[in-house]
């Protein structure tokens, strides 16, 4: 009987004890379990933000890319410093080519500013020929390889006050424009070539130009 009784304890004591330690083993794994799902959501936040900055970066480069294909296409058509003669003889050969007579005052000192390297200087022509030539004149004076910015014109009949264009009589036209220039110390994006990103999704990106 005292055997029964001791056993019947010793059970219930590996019973107890095997509850304890069976319970204290799964709050450890319940908190081991949620320490790892934490870990993972952050992990995985930080891979999103990672993400979401490479896509970031490749946006905003793309759109300095755009801006810098932009101002090269109008530097390709700027009056570059030094340059002044190009632009008179341009303008002489396309008048001798329409066939009217042309007076060229470049007035450089009125130029506006636009930044450091770039600005606009007026120029004044003055033009004298037939209507059709004059016509002409003015074809081949928008296709010349510089960008110039008509701010003004004026049309008339070269012995009268006032135009007609159904007279056969010599015209007279008188234009104020604008010339883009731009300094020979202008910007080496100018001349480069567009950014690339380098590097992996998800890591830190550097730009390069492309070969």
């Amino acid at each position: 009987m005292l055997l029964r009784k001791r056993v019947v304890t010793t059970i219930s004591i590996i019973a107890v004890a095997t509850v304890i330690i069976g319970g204290g083993l799964g709050v450890n794994s319940m908190f081991s379990i949620n320490r790892i799902k934490t870990d993972i959501r952050a992990e995985q936040q930080s891979i999103d933000d990672r993400f979401a900055m490479h896509r970031y970066i490749r946006q905003e480069v793309a759109k300095i890319n755009e801006a810098r294909r932009r101002l090269r296409q109008l530097a390709d058509m700027s009056l570059v410093e030094s340059s002044e003669l190009d632009l008179i003889t341009a303008l002489e050969n396309n008048a001798l080519e329409a066939g009217v007579e042309q007076d060229i005052s470049l007035e450089t000192v009125n130029q506006v500013a636009i930044s450091s390297w770039e600005k606009m200087v007026p120029i004044r022509l003055q033009v004298t020929g037939s209507y059709p030539a004059f016509s002409d004149y003015l074809r081949r004076l928008d296709k010349l390889d510089y960008l110039i910015s008509i701010q003004s014109f004026n049309i008339m009949n070269q012995n009268s006050s006032r135009f007609d264009s159904d007279s056969l009589g010599m015209v007279r036209g008188d234009l104020i424009a604008q010339v883009y220039w731009t300094s020979e110390n202008r910007p080496a994006f100018l001349s480069s070539d567009d950014l690339k990103i380098s590097g992996k999704t998800g890591d830190s990106a550097d730009t390069k130009p492309l070969n």
